[in-house]
């Protein structure tokens, strides 16, 4: 066979070939025979595709309402130390003293309109209740008592420093009755209340004749 020939019928074979069998596309999977794998030859694994990567937001843990619920409750504020309360006490004791001071110096009428709370209440031995400052200045400015005065012998404040009392022995005169005064002595006992302004008012003023503190 000539040379030409040759060249013609390989030429022809390789166009046949073409079109009977395509070449595969660039991303096709790789084929193994049936034959190769009885042989024993390793199947190819697929290629996993590649996945996205999730963006994630750094969010604070939400607490159900439930675990909200079962949250226990914020610790109550340290209270004072017990030199604050002891001068708390002092304190209180210092302003029941300028009380009834003031009682002898300026009269009931203005030292319980100076030291009461606008909502007090003063609960005087024999007497109805008198309700509010103002009301409890109009009392002793009638004249039914002529003089009151006391001396504090001790007080106490709660933990909070916001609310306190004070008691010890009072003594009071009423008006001149044929030419002889009515003196009444006996125990009292004041209740305090610290006011926004860091002031303590009395919110209760009570009385009791009889044997006075000793």
């Amino acid at each position: 066979m000539k040379l030409s020939s040759f060249v013609a019928v390989a030429l022809i074979f390789l166009l046949c070939s073409c079109s009977l069998f395509p070449p595969a596309p660039p991303d096709a999977k790789p084929h193994q025979s049936p034959k190769a794998l009885a042989a024993g030859a390793q199947p190819i694994p697929k290629p996993v595709p590649p996945q996205e990567t999730s963006k994630t937001q750094t969010t604070a843990p939400q607490q159900s309402p439930k675990a909200q619920a079962e949250a226990p409750p914020p610790a109550p504020p340290a209270p004072p130390p017990a030199e604050t309360l002891e001068a708390g006490r002092k304190a209180l004791l210092g302003v029941d003293l300028a009380f009834s001071r003031a009682c002898e110096d300026k009269g009931a009428p203005e030292a319980f309109y100076q030291f009461v709370a606008p909502d007090g209440v003063c609960l005087l031995a024999s007497e109805p209740p008198i309700q509010g400052r103002d009301a409890i200045k109009v009392y002793f400015a009638a004249g039914s008592i002529a003089s009151i005065s006391w001396k504090p012998r001790e007080s106490e404040i709660d933990g909070n420093a916001e609310m306190g009392y004070t008691w010890g022995a009072y003594e009071s005169q009423r008006a001149v009755v044929d030419n002889q005064p009515a003196t009444t002595s006996g125990k009292y006992a004041i209740v305090w209340k610290k006011q926004a302004d860091g002031s303590w008012k009395a919110v209760l003023f009570v009385t009791s004749p009889g044997p006075g503190a000793k």
